[in-house]
C-alpha cells in the first residue's frame, strides 16, 4: 500500500541530475588532462573514472530511495491485540420539521429526547456527545464526560438550531464520526434516532464508513408507521404545493440497513420498552467489550528505504573526500 504516491513525480529530477553529474565529469576529465599533464593523465584518469562512477551511483541511490521513504509504504497488514478502554456515545438527533409531529407523546423529538436522558442515567460513566442535522449536519457537543451540558441541551432541542433545508441522514451520521478520536482504544457507539425519511445522501454509505472505523450504529425509529400532519407554530398543518396537508410516517428500511451494516440494533420509540431494551442491549456489547479484541495494522517499511538513502548519502561523501592510491 502507498500512502503518498504522488511523491514518484519527484523522480524527475534524475534527468536534470544525471546531466549535472555527466558535465561534471567531462569537466573534470578535462582539468585533469591540464593539470596532471601527460605522464600522470593516466593514473589520475583512472582514479577519477572509479570515483566519479561510484559517487553518481550512490547519489542516485540516495535520491530513489528517499523518494520511496516518502511515499509511506507500508507492508502487510497483521492482527495486533487491543483491549478497549471506556465507552464513548454520541447522540445523532433529526431536527427536522417532521419530528414535531404527535405520532408519539408528546411529540418525536421530545420523546427522542427523554429516552436520551434515560440512556445518559442507564449507562452512566461514559463520554457523551451530540449532533444535530437536517439538510446538513453538526456537531453541537464534543465528546465529554460532563453529562450535565449534555442532558441541558437535548433537553432544549428543537428544529430551529439548523436552518439547512431537508434532511440527511448521511450527513448527520458522518458528522458524527468525525467527531470520534482516531484512536480505537474506546467503545464507540451511535445513537440514531430519525423517523427515517431521507431525502438526500446515501445513509448506507457512511454506514459502511461507521462500520470501518468499527463504530456501532443503533437506529431507533422515532416515529408511527400511521400518517399523521406536521403541526406548526401557529397550529396549522404543513401543506404541499397543492395545498393538501403532507403527512409523515416512519420509514424504517434504511434505518434497519444501517444498524445491520454496523453491528447494531434497530429499536421504535412506539415501543413502551425501547429505552429497557436499548440498556440492556448496550449492557451486553460493553461486557463483550471488555475482552480483548484484535485490529489489522499495517507495517511502516519506510524506515528501510530511509536508512538505505541515508546510507548511499554517507557512501557518497566517503568516496568524494577519502584519497584513492595517494592520488585524490
Amino acid at each position: 500500500m502507498i500512502e503518498f504516491p504522488k511523491v514518484f513525480w519527484l523522480l524527475f529530477i534524475l534527468p536534470p541530475v544525471w546531466l549535472i553529474l555527466w558535465r561534471r565529469y567531462l569537466t573534470g576529465k578535462q582539468d585533469l588532462q591540464t593539470i596532471g599533464g601527460r605522464w600522470r593523465s593516466g593514473r589520475l584518469m583512472e582514479v577519477f573514472v572509479i570515483k566519479w562512477f561510484f559517487s553518481s551511483l550512490t547519489f542516485t541511490l540516495f535520491i530513489v530511495f528517499l523518494v520511496l521513504a516518502l511515499a509511506g509504504f507500508s507492508g502487510r497488514e497483521h492482527p495486533v491485540s487491543y483491549e478497549p478502554k471506556g465507552l464513548d456515545v454520541i447522540f445523532v438527533v433529526d431536527i427536522s420539521r417532521s419530528m414535531l409531529a404527535e405520532d408519539i407523546s408528546p411529540n418525536r423529538l421530545r420523546r427522542s429526547s427523554e429516552i436520551i436522558h434515560g440512556l445518559i442515567d442507564g449507562i452512566g460513566e461514559a463520554r457523551y456527545g451530540v449532533t444535530v442535522f437536517k439538510g446538513a449536519g453538526i456537531q453541537v457537543i464534543p465528546l465529554t464526560e460532563d453529562t450535565e451540558t449534555v442532558s441541558a441541551f437535548v433537553g432544549a432541542l428543537n428544529t430551529g438550531i439548523l436552518t439547512s433545508p431537508g434532511t440527511n441522514i448521511e450527513a448527520g451520521i458522518r458528522k458524527a464520526i468525525e467527531s470520534f478520536p482516531e484512536s480505537i482504544e474506546s467503545r464507540r457507539m451511535i445513537f440514531l434516532f430519525s423517523d427515517g425519511g431521507s431525502l438526500e445522501g446515501d445513509p448506507l454509505t457512511a454506514a459502511e464508513a461507521a462500520k470501518e472505523r468499527d463504530i456501532i450504529i443503533h437506529t431507533i425509529g422515532a416515529a408511527d408507521t400511521k400518517g399523521v400532519p406536521i403541526p406548526l407554530q401557529d397550529g396549522t398543518f404543513v401543506k404541499n404545493d397543492s395545498g393538501k396537508i403532507v403527512n409523515t410516517f416512519l420509514r424504517d428500511e434504511e434505518l434497519r440497513m444501517i444498524a445491520e451494516i454496523t453491528g447494531g440494533q434497530y429499536f421504535n420509540l412506539t415501543d413502551r420498552l425501547a429505552l429497557g431494551k436499548l440498556l440492556l442491549t448496550i449492557e451486553e456489547e460493553t461486557l463483550s467489550g471488555m475482552e480483548r479484541g484484535f485490529r489489522l495494522e499495517s507495517t511502516d517499511i519506510y524506515r528501510g528505504y530511509l536508512a538505505v538513502a541515508l546510507l548511499s548519502l554517507l557512501m557518497n561523501l566517503i568516496i568524494r573526500i577519502a584519497r584513492w592510491k595517494d592520488l585524490f
